[in-house]
């Protein structure tokens, strides 16, 4: 019988600050397209980083892959989205560690869903690398438009690289 894995987006609780969460953001592979690859990160500076999210009420989720049939509910990624209270729109991104089955396109989606259905958020935008191809491909699957390219905006493997920026609409997104 195969495995039915659901994907479950939920608020990121203090909690979740473990050692699996920091060992990804300091995996210096799995960050290559991040700012965050210039960083190190410990208890100290993820909980800080937790505490800023929750007082300017941006989001902040944890993806969990519920494996139905082992009955396992494992985290495989975190998504943030800063929210630009005044113009009502936000800026998301993702780190997925556990890779496979779409898992990032699937939590891509239902957050997205979640900020539109639960804010007054109107517009949410996300830019990515240019060789960041698994992001792009996430931003055009979501039904993201094509917004901007920032020319030789990031520094990568001693090379600049373009930003692209993808944008959706809360009544496009809630009427496709």
């Amino acid at each position: 019988m195969e495995n039915i894995i659901k994907i479950i987006v939920r608020d990121f609780k203090r909690k979740d600050i473990d050692r699996k969460y920091i060992n990804a953001l300091n995996d210096k592979k799995l960050m290559q397209y991040s700012e965050n690859r210039f960083k190190s990160f410990n208890r100290t500076s993820c909980l800080n980083f937790y505490k800023m999210m929750k007082k300017n009420k941006n989001y902040f989720f944890l993806i969990l892959k519920n494996d139905l049939q082992k009955k396992t509910l494992t985290s495989i990624g975190t998504m943030t989205a800063h929210v630009d209270h005044y113009n009502k729109s936000c800026d998301i991104g993702i780190l997925v560690w556990e890779k496979g089955n779409s898992y990032g396109n699937q939590a891509w989606q239902i957050a997205i869903k979640k900020i539109f259905n639960n804010s007054n958020i109107r517009k949410i935008t996300a830019g990515a690398m240019e060789n960041n191809l698994a992001m792009i491909k996430i931003f055009k699957n979501s039904g993201m438009k094509f917004e901007l390219r920032k020319k030789k905006n990031f520094l990568y493997k001693k090379k600049y690289v373009d930003m692209i920026g993808y944008y959706i609409f809360k009544n496009k997104f809630l009427n496709s």
